[in-house]
């Protein structure tokens, strides 16, 4: 029976039940990002990018995100496919130097969360960002 236990405990972790899963593609989750600036006019045409297993602002050099995607004519756009994790949104429009992030956590699995990034806010895991 004893040499059993470590034998159980070797095939959870091969097979990943032990492990924790990380963010990033490969799931079934959605996130519907909306931007607006600071009068609550939606941003059209900005950026939205998205970093995986980030809780804090990673910066505003695009190279270090997973993913990006444009606003639609709704400032709207939608990462699908998304694993159980957490997650950094971060938008930007240049011309018109409008700015702003937020973390998001994906609890469950399977379904679409809507998430707003406003203008000059930038919210990380433990900040509040009511209104």
């Amino acid at each position: 029976m004893k040499t059993l236990l470590p034998l159980f405990i070797l095939l959870l972790v091969l097979t990943g039940w032990y492990c924790k899963p990380k963010a990033g593609s490969g799931g079934k989750a959605k996130l519907s990002v909306h931007f607006y600036e600071k009068d609550k006019d939606p941003v059209f045409e900005g950026i939205i990018y998205i970093k995986y297993n980030a809780t804090t602002f990673p910066g505003t050099d695009p190279s270090v995100y997973d993913e990006f995607q444009v606003t639609d004519y709704g400032a709207k756009v939608i990462f699908e496919n998304l694993r159980q994790g957490e997650y950094y949104l971060y938008g930007i429009k240049v011309q018109d130097t409008v700015e702003g992030g937020t973390y998001y956590k994906i609890d469950n699995r399977i379904g679409e969360r809507e998430v707003v990034i406003h203008e000059d806010k930038y919210c990380d895991l433990g900040t509040d960002c009511s209104e």
